[in-house]
C-alpha cells in the first residue's frame, strides 16, 4: 500500500480518508474505494512515479468521457517524485463481472446492455473537440508487424472517443443497466471498429484467465454486445481485418503476463479467427 498512502498524502487527503477498499477495474494498477470525511465517496488510482505519463494520459482521456457523462468525474491528478496519482468521483453500482456471476440467466441482455453503451460513446464523442488533444491510445503500434496490420485497415471517416478495454471488470452496472465505463488508461482517438474488435478480443482470448465460468457465458454475452451494438448503431462492416489486429494486439499485450499454458490456449483461440472472422461473431470462432 505504499504508493496508495503516498498518493492520499500527496492530495491532502491524509486526515479525511475513513475507510478504504478495493474498486471495479481489470488493471494492474487497481482502483481504491475511499469514503472521505462528510461521506463522499472517492476513486483514487496510485501508481509509482515512472508512470507519470500513463496517469497523465487517462486523466485527459477520462476528463473527455466523463463530459460525455459516461464516466466519474475527474477531481485531481499529481504527478511528483514519489508518486503518480488519479482522484475521480467514485460510480455507484457493481462491476458488470460480479453481476454476471449472480445473474448467468441475463448474459445475453448485459451484452446488449454492454453494445449500447460503448455505441452512446462513440456516437456522442464523434467531432468533439476534445479529440484533437488525444493520440491513438493502447492501439499505438508496438512492432513493425504491428505497423503494416494498421495499415491495412480500411480508413477511418470519422474517429471517436475508443475506451480499447471496454470489459466486464471495467464495467459499472447499476440500476439494471451500464451506468459507467471505468479504467480509461488505453483510451485515445480512432475507429470505433478498434473498440468493438478489443471488446471481443479481450472477452474471448483472457475471459477464462479470470473465470472459468466465462467461458460459457463469452459466446452469448458477445453476440448480446454485438446485436445492441448494431441496433444503437448501425451494421458494422469490414470487421475481418479489426478483429485479426486485435487478436494479435491482445496476445502481444498478455504474453508476458500470462501462463504458458494460458498463452497456448490463446493463441489457438486467436488461430480459429482467421478461419471464421465472420461478423456477427459465430460460435465457430470460439471453437464450439
Amino acid at each position: 500500500m505504499a504508493w496508495f498512502e503516498r498518493a492520499v498524502a500527496a492530495l491532502g487527503l491524509t486526515e479525511s480518508v475513513m475507510g478504504v477498499a478495493d474498486g471495479p477495474g481489470g488493471s494492474e494498477a487497481p482502483v481504491h474505494r475511499m469514503t472521505a470525511a462528510g461521506g463522499r465517496v472517492l476513486a483514487l488510482r496510485a501508481r509509482p512515479p515512472e508512470h507519470a505519463e500513463a496517469i497523465t494520459r487517462e486523466a485527459a482521456n477520462a476528463q473527455l468521457a466523463a463530459s460525455l457523462g459516461v464516466a466519474p468525474r475527474v477531481l485531481s491528478v499529481y504527478c511528483g517524485p514519489e508518486v503518480a496519482c488519479l482522484l475521480t468521483e467514485w460510480v455507484p453500482g457493481q462491476p458488470l463481472a460480479d453481476v454476471l456471476a449472480a445473474e448467468p440467466e441475463r448474459v445475453p441482455d448485459w451484452g446488449r446492455a454492454m453494445g449500447r453503451f460503448l455505441a452512446s460513446v462513440h456516437q456522442a464523442a464523434k467531432g468533439h473537440g476534445g479529440l484533437d488533444t488525444l493520440d491513438a491510445g493502447w492501439a499505438r503500434p508496438h512492432s513493425d508487424e504491428e505497423s503494416r496490420r494498421l495499415e491495412k485497415l480500411p480508413p477511418c471517416d470519422v474517429p471517436t472517443l475508443v475506451h480499447l478495454d471496454f470489459h466486464p471488470l471495467n464495467v459499472v452496472a447499476s440500476g439494471g443497466g451500464v451506468a459507467a465505463a471505468v479504467d480509461w488508461m488505453n483510451a485515445g482517438a480512432g475507429d470505433s471498429r478498434l473498440d468493438v474488435a478489443r471488446t471481443a478480443a479481450c472477452m474471448t482470448l483472457d475471459g477464462p484467465n479470470y473465470d472459468a465460468a466465462w467461458e460459457r457465458w463469452i459466446p452469448p454475452l458477445l453476440a448480446g454486445f454485438a446485436d445492441g451494438y448494431e441496433k444503437a448503431s448501425q451494421a458494422l462492416v469490414d470487421m475481418a481485418p479489426f478483429m485479426r489486429w486485435a487478436a494479435e494486439a491482445t496476445l502481444r499485450d498478455l504474453r508476458p503476463k500470462r501462463t504458458p499454458e494460458q498463452v497456448a490456449q490463446m493463441e489457438a483461440t486467436a488461430r480459429r479467427w482467421d478461419h471464421d472472422i465472420g461478423w456477427p461473431p459465430s460460435r465457430a470462432m470460439f471453437g464450439l
